[in-house]
């Protein structure tokens, strides 16, 4: 058995959520057990930034419902930080370790109890054209259960022929689905619990002329595949979408251009693995040292795209890359075309 820790992060822009991940990484280390970012409220410990309305109402509400001591506030009004656990922005580490370790002094048995999966084998050849022997894809993928807001946006599309707006926890969102437009005025990480609702509880209604009108005027139009892919990267909850087999050799045809879309660190990672070398889902998560489930999702919202080729699984042997190469390939190459050394 061994420890695990989940942080709930809601409402967090991109930069502060990539900080987040870093500081969690580093927990590991510090605390010898497992952390885990996550963008519901299902966490042991929520980070949440108060500096939008929406943040600060769910602040409030979940100081109401849940034990307000794990409950930790981002903010950069100074005004705000009176209470105990609060965390000026820019965020500093060395604040984010205090009040978590004050956080887990005061709660010592916080951490969930989880069994560990036996880690895949990792090839220990420096060859690079070593076999990868198939190893068993990891218990956490399974099929989804529910319906979630990427399957309405992939699935439903051709059922609304007027411009809807979606509703969810007095957050709204507007698609005009003939034109693959969205009209949103939150970034589309602040969408992460829409991400993950069941499509049942969110509230659709179709627009008439008039009120899109409007919509229109006041909101800028953004391509409706950012927010199809930022659904499914950050609903998928590593559910594996039914469209990929798990026993098939995946390949990225092309890469996301992620200027523009949702991303973390870990997706340019997969994203240069996967268009070099063609392999299983097991395989992807064995040689990247990325967890499965994330490995899943970043398959899911390519897929969703149209980007991942699937390929039968052959005799043929399958390249992987050596230890360190996801490490340092991409700056390698920066530095082989200037001739500098490692």
């Amino acid at each position: 058995m061994s420890k695990l820790f989940v942080v709930s992060c809601c409402c967090i822009p991109e930069t502060d959520a990539i900080l987040l991940e870093f500081l969690l990484s580093v927990l590991e280390k510090q605390t010898d057990a497992e952390w885990k970012l996550t963008y519901d409220l299902d966490g042991d410990i929520t980070v949440i930034d108060t500096d939008s309305e929406d943040g600060q109402n769910l602040y409030q509400k979940t100081l109401s419902q849940n034990d307000q001591d794990t409950v930790i506030q981002l903010t950069s009004d100074v005004e705000k930080t009176n209470s105990d656990n609060s965390v000026l922005k820019p965020m500093r580490s060395a604040e984010f370790m205090s009040v978590i370790n004050k956080i887990l002094k005061q709660y010592p048995d916080l951490a969930r109890e989880t069994t560990e999966l036996a880690e895949a084998p990792t090839a220990r050849s420096n060859a690079v054209d070593e076999v990868v022997k198939s190893e068993p894809i990891p218990s956490v993928i399974k099929r989804p259960t529910v319906r979630r807001l990427y399957n309405l946006l992939t699935e439903d599309a051709a059922n609304y022929k007027k411009p809807v707006e979606l509703i969810y926890r007095e957050v709204s969102i507007y698609i005009n689905f003939s034109a693959k437009q969205l009209f949103c005025e939150h970034k589309l990480m602040l969408l992460s619990m829409l991400s993950k609702a069941d499509v049942n509880n969110i509230e659709i209604r179709e627009l008439n002329d008039f009120d899109f009108i409007k919509i229109e005027r006041s909101i800028r139009p953004r391509p409706l595949s950012e927010l199809i892919w930022c659904c499914t990267l950050l609903g998928s909850s590593g559910e594996l979408v039914p469209s990929i087999d798990q026993n098939t050799r995946l390949h990225l045809k092309r890469w996301p251009n992620l200027k523009s879309l949702v991303h973390l660190p870990r997706h340019i990672t997969l994203t240069a693995f996967l268009t070099k070398y063609t392999a299983t889902l097991a395989e992807v998560s064995s040689q990247t040292r990325i967890p499965a489930e994330h490995v899943i999702d970043f398959i899911n919202a390519c897929s969703v795209m149209g980007f991942i080729d699937q390929r039968e699984q052959t005799n043929s042997e399958t390249k992987v890359i050596e230890k360190d190469t996801v490490k340092h390939g991409l700056f390698g190459k920066i530095r082989n075309k200037f001739g500098m050394k490692a």
